[in-house]
């Protein structure tokens, strides 16, 4: 959300994003800035400034996906987990949803190449909302701007990282995009996952609940994933104190396979 200030909306916490004026007018999307880049946010390239001189751990910057920053201008203070009101105005309002997506894009666009910059060693779009789009409503208005900031991300020399939540019906689309790693669905299959989107890194993570459970169904889990994930690079994200605590172990049952927990 760090970009959508400096472009003029409002926007609270309570506790997740609030917009408190909508965007859904030609004239609510016409009085949206474009900002230059080291403008959107200058604490954020300062921040990854200090990150790399005190940290050897390889920093990812990050941004929303020009869909999912749309989702929220439209809907304001009514989300939800389908975002309705989002869905129906695009469909009623193409041309002005276009409108819209570019000025994201090139915001985002912007906000990226400064965290480049300032020293991030990968970038991550997040697609939050990608999923709950039909495959033509991602085709006419998520796909051909996602694909639009990472090629231009292109030249940068850094990884690009693309998660869309829950858009395991997109991956045919998703394969298309200019992005070294995609991370998937924990509910879909990493050999699924491995054959919808050929030659890319999968980035797949351990079912979330399944960190809630005893030592040896972590155990267990974790390196059923690792076998899954065969066939090719694949980045393991359990992500939790629980798991890592048995890196070495995943490592060993994996055979070699290359992962990064």
């Amino acid at each position: 959300m760090t970009p959508l200030p400096p472009m003029g909306a409002d926007i609270d916490f309570d506790p997740g994003p609030v917009i408190r004026e909508p965007v859904r007018t030609p004239e609510a999307v016409r009085r949206l800035r474009v900002p230059a880049g080291d403008e959107v946010a200058p604490f954020v390239a300062e921040a990854v400034r200090l990150v790399r001189q005190e940290c050897t751990v390889p920093l990812i910057g990050f941004a929303g996906a020009p869909l999912t920053l749309a989702a929220y201008l439209v809907q304001g203070s009514g989300g939800s987990a389908s975002y309705p009101e989002f869905r129906a105005w695009l469909v009623r309002n193409p041309e002005l949803a276009r409108e819209l997506l570019d000025k994201l894009t090139d915001v985002s666009i912007g906000y990226l190449r400064m965290q480049v910059k300032a020293g991030a060693q990968a970038i991550q779009i997040f697609d939050s909302w990608a999923g709950i789009h039909h495959e033509r409503g991602y085709a006419a208005f998520g796909l051909p701007y996602a694909a639009r900031v990472l090629d231009a991300l292109g030249g940068l020399g850094v990884p690009r990282i693309y998660l869309a939540v829950g858009a395991s019906h997109l991956y045919p689309q998703i394969a298309t995009l200019p992005a070294e790693v995609i991370s998937v669905d924990w509910r879909y299959g990493l050999n699924r996952c491995r054959l919808a989107l050929p030659g890319k890194v999968i980035q797949g993570n351990l079912d979330p609940a399944v960190l809630l459970a005893d030592d040896q169904v972590v155990d267990a889990t974790a390196v059923r994933l690792l076998g899954d994930g065969l066939g090719g690079a694949h980045i393991f994200k359990p992500g939790t104190r629980v798991a890592a605590r048995h890196a070495s172990r995943y490592r060993r049952a994996a055979g070699g396979h290359r992962a990064s927990i």
